[in-house]
Formats: structure tokens, C-alpha cells, sequence
């Protein structure tokens, strides 16, 4: 098999396992970032593939020993995708998927190599096919003490330590970016280190939470397609409320889209207001996480976190603009600005936005409510309701209420018209009265349903004044608790996880020891306020489904 071959089967095997991940069972983050590095190679490999057709018919100086070597390379990461094949499936069973085959150091180390193989092919896409390869000797080569079988497998490849040298010293003169040596485990450290914020939790739980078959249209607008191709550079996307304004789905797309470019983004939150310096430790973070980090970056922040002193905000900032202004292409999503209430913070933030896209190579979007201000954009994207969106989101609400999936097709027509008209144009109505109607649906009577369809109001205030009076109509200790909840959530200084919010309610009830086996049950929470609060699936933040 050629290399052509080689790399084909590489993708082929890539495709195959990632057609796996989502039906697997266990090690979710390992699952994720063996998601992401399988699309980062779907999308490199056909690039590298046009740099070697050149290189294959003399075009340059590449030699057809570093091809050679090149095709050994990719033939023992064909061997590392064969391996984590075969054993997706060889998988075990539980509930109709598959059980996750791969112990933590295994799958780990795996990652790993995958990675490092993405890092060469950006190299061999950004300047060229003989500047990976010396790159590759030159990792190789910089191992201390005795080589692990991967790395003795790459050396066994190269032919003499002289050419070696050379080869090094023309890669450090023509190479401009300088990846990171540190590895993940190095680097993860770091940026834990640096920042708390999670902002890849949310981004997940908002994917988790989305409606298949929604939000397409907001992708395919020509705003959002034209920011996304790169012009403009700043664009503010501003919709009322409510509305499935969201942005995850464009981090989605851009991450899969562009695998080998920083897509960084930020989600703002009115329970928990940050100041300036934690958004721009937070989007450091993402960076160090980031495969292609340069070295520069990584020493900056370990002379900074090895100071005593809390970082200050312009050195953060300049490490930020530096590292952005070395890819060829950046992309910085924040969304939901109105959340934010210091207005010093957002001017300063607005003035980062102008310093990222004024370097040509970070490209800006910002979601929000159309009342700011004090955002200078170069295109709006008016978000407005997709009543086809909604449509969909109750059809796929309605399949998940077993009663109401076997009732005939005009009943649950009647349910979607209804439901879709009182909504407003609005998704968290029609969440709210999604939630009500499975509420009635438990007890298997369609009557109850029908009742409960000509009650449902078109507004947020009789919808919220609905849900408040059936609450008060339960029984006094589900009341009390209901106000306890609620009360909670609305006056914390912060947003809680759902363990604080249990500790609270504990010792509510004048408990002085907490007891983690006697805390009230996450459904009961969630069913005892009727739709109103949710909890994140990864963050295990607790928060008011509200209006404002």
C-alpha cells in the first residue's frame, strides 16, 4: 500500500470509530477527546494528502526518503486506529450499548500519540512536507532516557543521527510557529491551574440539551456563514429572550470545521458575575488545552502562576493577543453579553474584541439582547423565532413520554398545534408547557391532556403564575421546600451545584451534620418545581429557567 493508501485507510478507520463513540457507555471525557482528535485528522489528512501530490511528482525538494519515512510513520498510526477499533468492537453490552473497552492509562496514552500526530500534519499544512518530518526527528530525538516501543518504532525509521542535525537546524530556521513541548497531562495542570471556569461544561450541556434538527438555520444565515468564511471579523447576533438564540451550535461547527484552529468562547451568566481577569484566565485556559499552543504561551503563564502576585489583566491580555496573532485563524464566541452588569467590564471587554480582530487573524461573535449599547459591530444578525424549530422540539418532547408516543397520530397533532401556538414563538414556553403536559400525561388519561392544552397561556407571566399556584396547591412541606429552592437560587452569590443546594435544604430542616444519604433526590427537585429548575448534566449547576 502507498502512503495515498496508508493515509486513506487512516481516515476510513477514523470514520468508523467515531461512528462507535456515540453509541458507547463510560469514560466520557476520554470519549470526547478521542472524538475531537478522530475530526481533527478527518480534516487534516485530505490537506496533507494535497501537499503530497507535489512532493510526489518533484515539484519540491522533498526527497523520496522522507516520503518513505513518512509512509512508515502513518503506517504505524494505522495500526494505533486498527487496535482502538477492534476493541469498540469487541466491546461489551449493557442496556443496548456498548460498555467503554479502555482503561484510563491505555486510552490515555493513545490520545496522546494521535495528538502529536495531528501537531506534525499542521506543521506539514502550514509550511511544508520536509519541515514535518524534521519536526518529527526532532521529537523523536529530544526524548530523555530510554525510549518507550512508540518512540523507539519512530527512531528505528530515521537512517543516522546526522542527518538528524541537519534537519533540525533547517526546521528551527523555517518553522515560525514553535509548538509547546509540554505534553496534555503538563498542560491540563497548568490550565487548571490558572482557572477554575469550565466553560466546555456548558458548551456541553447545551449540546446534550439540544433538540436534533434544530438551530440549523442560524448557521446557514449569510451573516453567520460569511463570519464563520471570515468577514466580517465582528459580529453581533442579538435576539429577545427565549428565543433558542444559542451559540453552541456554531462552536460546534467551527471546532469540526476548522480542527486545527483555536475556537475559544465564553458563556456569560447573570448569577455569576466575573471580573475581566477571570474571562481572560478562562479563555487561557481553552488555549493551553489546545493541541497547537506555541511554547511562548505555556512559559509565559508558568513565569506567571510561579509569582506570588494575582496575574494582572494587561499581562493576560497581551499573552492572549500574542498567541492568537501566531495561527493564521482564530475564533472567539461570547454569548449572552447582556448578562454581564459592570459596565466596566464589558467596556473592557469591548476594547479586547477591537485589539483581537484589529490583527486580521481573530475573528469575533457575540450574542445578546438588542438593548446593549455599547457593541460596535460590523454586521447584526437579527435572531428571530423558527416556528419550525419549535415544531420540532415538541414532536421530539412528545417521543420521549412513553403514554403520549402511543396515542394515535391526531391526538398528538392536537398537542403540537396547541402547544406551538400558545408558545409564542418562544422555546422555554414551549418547554414550560412540555413539562406541564407531561405532568398530566402520567396519569394516562387524554382528558387530562386536553384540559391541560386549553389552559396553557401564550405569555411568560400567566404561564409562571400557573406553575407557582399548582405548586402552592401541593401539600405545605412541598411548598415550604418549593420557596426554599427557589429562594436559594435567586439570592446566592454565585451559581450552586446541585450537592450545595442539597446541603442547604438539609440543614433547612435544622439538620447540623450533613448527611449525603439523606439529601432530597435530584428528580424530586426537579419535578417538585414543575419545569422551572434544571440542572446541568456536566456542571451539576442549578438554574432558573426565567424570562429576563
Amino acid at each position: 500500500m502507498d502512503i495515498f493508501g496508508t493515509i486513506a485507510s487512516a481516515i476510513g478507520l477514523a470514520t468508523t470509530i467515531k461512528g462507535y463513540i456515540d453509541s458507547v457507555k463510560g469514560g466520557k471525557e476520554h470519549r470526547n477527546r478521542l472524538r475531537d482528535g478522530l475530526t481533527a485528522l478527518q480534516f487534516l489528512l485530505p490537506l496533507l494528502e494535497s501537499r503530497l501530490q507535489p512532493a510526489l511528482q518533484g515539484i519540491n525538494s522533498v526527497s523520496p526518503k522522507k516520503i518513505e519515512e513518512l509512509q512508515k510513520i502513518f503506517t504505524i498510526y494505522q495500526e494505533i486506529l486498527d487496535e482502538i477499533e477492534k476493541k469498540l468492537t469487541k466491546a461489551e453490552k449493557k442496556e443496548r450499548k456498548l460498555l467503554w473497552p479502555f482503561d484510563k492509562d491505555d486510552i490515555i496514552n493513545k490520545l496522546e500519540k494521535l495528538e502529536k500526530l495531528a501537531s506534525w500534519v499542521h506543521i506539514a499544512i502550514d509550511v511544508g512536507i520536509g519541515e514535518m518530518i524534521e519536526q518529527i526527528h526532532k521529537d523523536v530525538y529530544s526524548v530523555k532516557g530510554t525510549m518507550d516501543t512508540f518512540t523507539s518504532q519512530l527512531a528505528d525509521i530515521f537512517s543516522s543521527q546526522q542527518e538528524l542535525h541537519s534537519s533540525i537546524k533547517k526546521a528551527n530556521q523555517d518553522i515560525s510557529y514553535v509548538k509547546s513541548t509540554l505534553d496534555y497531562h503538563e498542560r491540563e495542570a497548568l490550565a487548571n491551574s490558572l482557572s477554575s471556569l469550565d466553560f466546555g461544561k456548558v458548551l456541553a450541556e447545551n449540546l446534550d440539551a439540544h433538540t436534533k434538527g434544530t438551530g440549523a438555520g442560524l448557521i446557514a444565515s449569510p451573516q453567520m456563514e460569511g463570519w464563520m468564511k471570515g468577514k466580517p471579523s465582528l459580529l453581533w447576533c442579538r435576539g429577545n429572550p427565549g428565543i433558542g438564540k444559542t451559540i453552541s451550535l456554531v462552536i460546534r461547527a467551527l471546532t469540526e470545521q476548522n480542527p486545527a484552529t483555536p475556537v475559544l468562547f465564553i458563556y456569560c451568566n447573570h448569577t455569576s458575575q466575573l471580573a475581566t481577569r477571570n474571562y481572560l484566565e478562562a479563555v487561557l485556559k481553552q488555549l493551553l488545552i489546545y493541541p497547537f499552543v506555541t511554547e511562548g504561551t505555556t512559559k509565559a503563564i508558568k513565569a506567571m502562576q510561579s509569582r506570588p502576585q494575582i496575574p494582572d489583566q494587561k499581562e493576560l491580555q497581551s499573552i492572549l493577543i500574542k498567541e492568537l496573532s501566531q495561527h493564521s485563524r482564530a475564533f472567539l464566541v461570547l454569548d449572552a453579553f447582556d448578562e454581564i452588569f459592570n459596565e466596566t467590564v464589558r467596556h473592557n471587554l469591548v476594547d479586547l474584541f477591537g485589539e483581537l480582530i484589529s490583527g486580521g487573524q481573530t475573528h469575533v461573535v457575540i450574542t445578546s439582547r438588542p438593548h446593549i449599547s455599547s457593541i460596535k459591530a460590523e454586521a447584526i444578525l437579527e435572531i428571530v423565532a423558527d416556528s419550525a424549530d419549535i415544531r420540532t422540539f415538541i414532536i421530539s418532547e412528545i417521543e420521549k413520554i412513553s403514554i403520549l408516543k402511543r396515542k394515535p397520530w391526531e391526538f398528538k397533532d392536537k398537542i403540537i398545534k396547541e402547544v406551538q401556538q400558545k408558545s409564542s414563538g418562544i422555546f422555554l414556553l414551549a418547554k414550560l408547557h412540555m413539562f406541564t403536559i407531561h405532568q398530566k400525561a402520567k396519569r394516562g388519561r387524554p382528558s387530562d391532556v386536553t384540559a391541560a392544552l386549553q389552559g396553557l397561556h401564550n405569555n411568560f407571566e400567566e404561564t409562571y403564575q400557573d406553575v407557582l399556584e399548582r405548586i402552592r396547591q401541593e401539600d405545605s412541606e412541598s411548598s415550604n421546600i418549593f420557596h426554599h429552592i427557589i429562594s436559594w437560587i435567586l439570592l446566592s452569590y454565585r451559581s450552586l451545584k446541585i450537592e450545595e443546594l442539597q446541603s442547604a435544604l438539609q440543614l433547612m430542616d435544622r439538620k447540623y451534620e450533613l448527611d449525603p444519604s439523606d439529601f432530597l433526590d435530584q428528580e424530586y427537585i426537579i419535578s417538585l418545581c414543575q419545569g422551572l429548575v434544571i440542572i446541568g448534566n456536566e456542571s451539576g449547576t442549578v438554574s432558573l429557567i426565567r424570562k429576563f
